[in-house]
């Protein structure tokens, strides 16, 4: 809890930080734009980002929202323990990570320490520590590690960027999906956003949509 998912979200995204905001419920969806980098011709990249609570009583129903073709971003606070072993953190990374491993297993994660504006030598050579014992615990899935501070700013646009080339590169991304078929998503996303606080479209609404499309 109170990693700093909402706000590197928030970070990631170019709007502006709310130290003040309250913890995420349950599951917080945001969509966003970016343009992809070194393309021959301009691509932007149109994101759904999901920022899920970190409550420990959101961990089982989180599940049903990992999927194969996602990106991941895993978040913990980080602070050096020089003590034998993982740390009580690291552990709670290994949760996340035998999570994602079941649902996608060659998944890429980007794991993310936050709340660090400079580590020095000793807390670097920790960090390096943690990353082999996760690479060696979870080989099939490709693993980055990043460091970061939101709020100053440290380290968010090289993650950003690693999260763009990783996306050039993603076969999920080079998916081709019917142009019809997104204008109904987005018809559907509308519907279901305009008629209640929670985006929530009954079967009968939806076939209502469906029926409407020109397909």
């Amino acid at each position: 809890e109170r990693v700093g998912k909402t706000t590197l979200s928030k970070a990631l995204r170019g709007e502006a930080i709310d130290t003040a905001e309250p913890s995420t419920d349950g599951v917080a969806v945001h969509e966003a734009t970016f343009a992809l980098p070194d393309q021959p011709t301009r691509v932007v990249l149109r994101v759904s980002v999901w920022d899920f609570a970190g409550q420990r009583v959101y961990y089982l129903t989180h599940q049903f929202f990992l999927s194969p073709r996602a990106t991941y971003l895993l978040l913990w606070k980080w602070a050096p323990d020089r003590g034998d072993g993982p740390s009580e953190q690291e552990r709670q990374l290994f949760f996340w990570l035998r999570s994602i491993e079941a649902q996608a297993p060659s998944a890429t994660v980007f794991v993310v320490g936050t709340h660090c504006r400079g580590c020095s030598a000793e807390e670097q050579a920790l960090m390096e520590e943690a990353r082999r014992r996760l690479e060696t615990a979870f080989p099939s899935l490709q693993l980055r590690f990043h460091l970061v501070d939101s709020c100053a700013g440290v380290g968010v646009a090289a993650l950003r960027t690693a999260l763009l080339e990783h996306a050039a590169s993603s076969s999920a991304t080079r998916l081709e999906v019917p142009t019809r078929w997104l204008e109904l998503r987005d018809k559907i996303s509308d519907a279901g956003n305009a008629t209640r606080d929670v985006p929530l479209l009954s079967l009968d609404d939806f076939q209502t949509e469906v029926a409407g499309a020109d397909f």
